[in-house]
């Protein structure tokens, strides 16, 4: 079986089941405002987001998407070094440098002609920021001029849409609610953006963005959820593990994935709540047994593997705080 596949890889290989992904795509295709891309853990969301981004590349609609990293780099409270206007700069530079990236690499000429300049004004600020996170607590540092949400970034935006014609830009904001352990400060900050941009695609594993008063106060803000369910259908599921196998030219012996049953794929995705990585995994895991024993029936190996994984992803689910939309 094919394994440990990125959606970088998955997106540019023959692994990638197209058509349930483009059609998540064309329900948002047409459309402005805001979006929250939700649906159940390992649903898909990353891949659907990601391939938005490289089908909008040279269009008139370019799709930028980013992730910030989840782990609490300033705390829960502020304080006389970490706060809101030093989150507020942090997140501006940051963001900054997330979309010089995309330009050097999708649209390099571009970015050789036009971002010189704003590409060292933003290395000097990240430098700057860096010292700042690790120095100020012992020296009692400053920074003099702290940026705020779209200072720097508008220009670059800016430069951007007269370059490439755009007519549209969309924003798109991987594990939002992951974001700095579900910081509703983070959240207000990354917020100031969304005016900046002609559509917005968030993705939440908040589970209770669909109860229905949520729901209503979402979209009295302005938000319009959109849910990914192909992960839980059958043959989607079927024809995305199948591939994993088929495709693998290496691993021998081969695991006898035309033996799975169609009960055995929905016992599968109804097990792991529509979790393709808890599917993949116990797939991985089967392969495994597989080898061990070839004799053994394969329902029962596959059953086996599932319930370990199943296990395993509870077990780390109490372990951690679920992440918490706070719009």
């Amino acid at each position: 079986m094919i394994k440990n596949v990125n959606v970088n890889q998955l997106l540019f290989s023959d692994l990638l089941v197209k058509e349930p992904v483009d059609e998540v795509n064309g329900r948002l295709a047409d459309k402005r405002g805001k979006f929250i891309l939700t649906g159940s853990r390992g649903c898909g969301k990353s891949t659907i987001l990601g391939k938005r981004e490289i089908d909008s590349l040279n269009t008139e609609h370019p799709a930028i998407l980013t992730r910030f990293e989840g782990a609490g780099l300033f705390g829960t409270k502020d304080n006389k070094y970490f706060n809101k206007a030093i989150m507020q700069h942090y997140y501006e530079v940051v963001m900054c440098r997330k979309f010089l990236d995309y330009i050097k690499e999708y649209y390099p000429e571009l970015y050789q002609r036009r971002f010189g300049r704003l590409e060292e004004v933003t290395n000097n600020r990240v430098a700057e920021i860096d010292r700042y996170i690790n120095t100020a607590m012992y020296t009692g540092g400053d920074i003099n001029h702290k940026l705020f949400s779209g200072e720097l970034l508008s220009e670059i935006v800016s430069t951007f849409r007269s370059g490439t014609g755009a007519k549209s830009l969309t924003l798109m904001i991987d594990r939002f609610d992951w974001t700095h352990n579900s910081d509703p400060r983070v959240q207000e900050i990354l917020k100031n953006y969304f005016s900046m941009f002609e559509k917005v695609i968030i993705t939440s594993d908040d589970p209770t963005i669909t109860d229905k008063k949520r729901k209503t106060d979402l979209d009295s803000k302005g938000y319009e959820i959109v849910t990914a369910t192909y992960s839980s259908d059958l043959d989607t599921v079927t024809d995305i593990a199948n591939r994993r196998f088929e495709l693998d030219e290496e691993t021998r012996p081969r695991f006898p994935i035309e033996d799975v049953t169609s009960l055995d794929f929905s016992s599968l995705i109804e097990r792991s709540g529509g979790n393709l990585d808890t599917i993949l995994e116990s797939f991985m895991y089967a392969e495994t047994l597989h080898k061990w024993d070839e004799r053994k029936d394969v329902s029962t190996i596959l059953d086996e593997a599932c319930t370990d994984k199943v296990k395993s992803v509870k077990q780390l689910r109490k372990m951690t705080k679920p992440p918490k939309l706070h719009l």
